[in-house]
C-alpha cells in the first residue's frame, strides 16, 4: 500500500535507497565492532560479531535489486584507475628512492616499508594477471 506522498515510480528508488543505507550501516558496523572488540581484548568475540555483520550487509545485497546501478559502476571504475595511477606512482618513486636513501646512509626505513612495498607489488601483478585474462577472454 502507498502512502500519501509515494508514487509507484518512487518507491524503487526508495528501496534502493534504503538498501544502500542499510548495506553501508552493516559495513561500517562490521568494522567498527571488530576494531573495539579487538582493541577491548575480545578478539574471538570481535570476529564472531565482525561475520554477524557481514552477513547481514550480504543478505541486503543478495535481497536488493540494484544497489548499485551503471552510474556506480562508471564511478568505481574512474576511482580504480585513479587510485591505480596514484599507488604506481607512488612505488615508481618510493622503491627505488628508499634503496638509494638506505645506500647512502641517508635514512634506513623500518622494515615494514619493505613488507607495504612488497605488498603493493602483489597487488599490482595480481592487477596484471587479472587484466591480461579479461583482455584474451574479449
Amino acid at each position: 500500500m502507498l502512502g500519501l506522498t509515494a508514487t509507484v515510480d518512487d518507491e524503487p528508488l526508495a528501496r534502493r535507497r534504503r538498501d544502500r543505507r542499510l548495506f553501508g550501516g552493516l559495513v561500517a558496523a562490521a568494522m567498527l565492532s571488530f576494531i573495539t572488540l579487538d582493541y577491548l581484548g575480545r578478539p574471538i568475540v570481535a570476529v564472531a560479531a565482525y561475520w554477524t555483520f557481514v552477513v547481514g550487509a550480504a543478505t541486503v545485497v543478495y535481497r536488493s535489486d540494484a544497489i548499485m546501478d551503471e552510474r556506480d559502476l562508471a564511478l568505481e571504475r574512474i576511482t580504480s584507475l585513479r587510485a591505480i595511477q596514484v599507488v604506481g606512482a607512488a612505488l615508481v618513486v618510493l622503491g627505488p628512492g628508499i634503496g638509494a636513501l638506505s645506500e647512502a646512509g641517508i635514512y634506513d626505513a623500518p622494515p615494514v616499508v619493505d613488507g607495504v612495498l612488497f605488498g603493493w607489488v602483489a597487488v599490482f601483478v595480481v592487477w596484471g594477471v587479472a587484466y591480461g585474462a579479461t583482455r584474451l577472454q574479449r
